[in-house]
C-alpha cells in the first residue's frame, strides 16, 4: 500500500514538473512572440494616426513624423526574419501606406513652397500677387529689385511646372515695362546691371522652362 502510494506520489510530482515545464515555455515564447507583435503593432498605431492627422498638421510635423517613421522601421527590420508570415505581410502593407502618404504630402509641401515663393516675386517688384501695378519700383532700387527677383528664380527654377514659369514671366515683363519707362533716368552702371540679370533669367529659362513643359505633356 505505501509502495503504491509513494507511485502515484511520484507519478503526481513529474506530472506537475511537465506541466510546469510547458507553462513556463509556453509564456516565454507567448512573451518572445508578443514582443515582435507589440512592435509591429506599435508601427500599425503610427501609421494609422498619421492617416487621421489633418493635411496641415501632417505637413507642419512631418520632419518629427520621418524620424519616428525611420526608428521605428529600423528596429522591426533588425528582426523580420523572426516575424511570422502573417505579420511580415501586414508590416509590408504598412509600409507602402506610408509611402503612398509621404510621396501626397512631400508633393502638396513642394507646391507650398512653389506657392510660397511665387508670392516672395510679387513682394520683391513691391507690389501683391495679381497686382500688375510696379509703380513703387524707381530709379534707385530697381537694380536691386532685378537681383532680388533673379535670385529668387534662380533658387526656384527647378522647381517650377510650366504655368509657373508663364506666371513668373509675366511679371518679369512687367518688371521689364517699367524698366523701359525708367530708361532714361538710369546710369550706365545700373543699365550693365540689370542686363547681367536678363542674361541670367534668359539662361534659367531656357533650361528649365521647356524641360517643365514637356515634363507636363508627357505626364
Amino acid at each position: 500500500m505505501k509502495t503504491r502510494k509513494r507511485k502515484l506520489w511520484k507519478q503526481a510530482i513529474g506530472m506537475l514538473t511537465v506541466l510546469a515545464v510547458i507553462a513556463f515555455s509556453t509564456a516565454s515564447c507567448g512573451d518572445y512572440g508578443d514582443k515582435k507583435d507589440d512592435d509591429v503593432e506599435s508601427f500599425k498605431v503610427f501609421v494609422t494616426d498619421l492617416k487621421a492627422k489633418s493635411e496641415e498638421e501632417a505637413k507642419e510635423n512631418w520632419e518629427a513624423i520621418e524620424k519616428e517613421y525611420n526608428e521605428k522601421v529600423t528596429a522591426i527590420d533588425q528582426k523580420t526574419d523572426e516575424l511570422e508570415d502573417e505579420i511580415k505581410k501586414e508590416y509590408e502593407q504598412l509600409k507602402k501606406d506610408y509611402e503612398e502618404l509621404k510621396t501626397k504630402y512631400s508633393a502638396q509641401m513642394k507646391e507650398d513652397d512653389v506657392d510660397g515663393d511665387l508670392q516672395k516675386l510679387y513682394e520683391v517688384v513691391l507690389t501683391n500677387k495679381g497686382d500688375m501695378d510696379l509703380s513703387a519700383v524707381t530709379t534707385s532700387n530697381i537694380v536691386a529689385v532685378y537681383a532680388g527677383f533673379v535670385d529668387i528664380v534662380d533658387a526656384q527654377k527647378d522647381l517650377y511646372t510650366r504655368e509657373d514659369w508663364d506666371e513668373v514671366d509675366i511679371l518679369w515683363d512687367a518688371l521689364n515695362e517699367r524698366k523701359n519707362e525708367l530708361e532714361d533716368n538710369l546710369s550706365n552702371e545700373q543699365r550693365m546691371k540689370i542686363s547681367e540679370d536678363k542674361v541670367k533669367y534668359g539662361t534659367f529659362k531656357t533650361l528649365n522652362k521647356l524641360p517643365a513643359k514637356l515634363e507636363e505633356k508627357n505626364q
